[in-house]
């Protein structure tokens, strides 16, 4: 059996995620992803996950054999290890939804494909995808000072780059209208004006492995829980207009926003998640001591910020929840004997989501 000839590849350049080197090198032998996959020897349902999160040994060794990359390059460009930085969760390839990591399906649009992008960054060079622009705290490109993108401004439709024909010259070109996002109007486009710190420290945290909580160094998976449980409680605070739990993130100069659809935080749009992040910052700061004064300022009982959170409590926060216990009378740890009539908000949120899916299915 013959042996097939090494692909010619684009150089690997920094933190470049494996779909778009991929995708590049795809057109660079001016043919489709698809067209390049099957050349690989991948079957085709493999393209139709998230391939950056993880690919088995086989499927890598396969992808080496082809290119002449060594295996262990390929495997360095996997989120994978990131995600063992900020998470203990099950990272079964199959899940739909990892921690963290916003979605990058290819067919599945109801999944939220709305991959982000700087445009200043595409502009300075070869354009290409980073692997941080995956993360689900990179609203904003803190060296630019810029928001993240994930639609064309000619023709409204989401940047998803795998869908690329092969006639492009470059990843950054929708691949609807033919407009080349590196030449977004850079001049009319408008900074970030809240603050960054939460994406700024959780990229810290990346790269020093290590993190800071009421003054005391903490894991980073215990840094990550605790942020991701004071995300969850203040997206619910949206259906507890005027309770305790809205008076109580009040006082912290946090006022929840809704949002434009429910399910995983990670599906959000930028803009929804860079505030909801913003506020989370705000919380991270405090002190177990400001919480608990918070707390008994405005009453906020345990089954309160039970119910409106849907995950379990975390390490950091025992001793702040522990109290809130002992002061709440006959406190449920079952939802469901803390079911109530479900708020119009929330049926609100749940019919803009089913407005959201129809409007993927157009705008992809």
């Amino acid at each position: 059996m013959m042996k097939k000839t090494l692909l010619r590849t684009p150089a690997i350049l920094p933190d470049e995620t494996l779909s778009s080197w991929l995708i590049r090198t795809a057109l660079h032998h001016g043919c489709d992803t698809l067209t390049l996959i099957r050349y690989i020897g991948w079957p085709m349902r493999k393209w139709t996950r998230d391939i950056d999160r993880y690919l088995p040994t086989e499927f890598l060794g396969r992808l080496s054999e082809r290119t002449g990359i060594p295996i262990n390059i390929l495997d360095e460009m996997q989120l994978f290890h990131l995600s063992r930085i900020h998470t203990n969760a099950d990272l079964n390839p199959k899940k739909i939804n990892w921690n963290w990591f916003t979605p990058s399906n290819v067919t599945r649009m109801s999944d939220g494909v709305r991959l982000s992008f700087c445009p200043h960054c595409f502009a300075e060079g070869t354009p290409y995808l980073r692997r941080h622009w995956r993360m689900s705290w990179a609203t904003a490109c803190t060296h630019h000072g810029i928001k993240m993108h994930h639609s064309c401004p000619e023709c409204g439709m989401y940047f998803i780059p795998s869908k690329l024909i092969g006639l492009e010259k470059f990843i950054s070109v929708c691949r609807h209208c033919g407009y080349d996002l590196k030449d977004y109007d850079l001049k009319d486009m408008e900074g970030i004006r809240v603050d960054t710190d939460f994406q700024k420290t959780a990229e810290s945290i990346l790269i020093n492995n290590e993190a800071v909580f009421d003054g005391k160094k903490v894991t980073p998976q215990e840094w990550f829980e605790t942020a991701r449980y004071f995300v969850s409680v203040i997206r619910d605070a949206i259906n507890f207009p005027n309770s305790t739990l809205t008076h109580f993130l009040g006082d912290f100069g946090i006022q929840p926003i809704s949002t434009r659809c429910g399910g995983y935080f990670e599906h959000l749009f930028p803009d929804e998640r860079h505030e909801l992040l913003r506020s989370c910052a705000i919380l991270m700061r405090q002190s177990t001591e400001d919480l608990l004064r918070a707390s008994m300022r405005y009453g906020l009982s345990y089954n309160t910020i039970y119910s409106a959170s849907r995950h379990s409590s975390t390490v950091l926060l025992q001793p702040w929840l522990n109290h809130l216990a002992r002061n709440s009378v006959n406190y449920c740890h079952d939802r469901k004997c803390l079911s109530k009539p479900t708020p119009e908000s929330a049926v609100r949120r749940k019919w803009a989501r089913l407005q959201l899916k129809m409007e993927r299915q157009i705008l992809s």
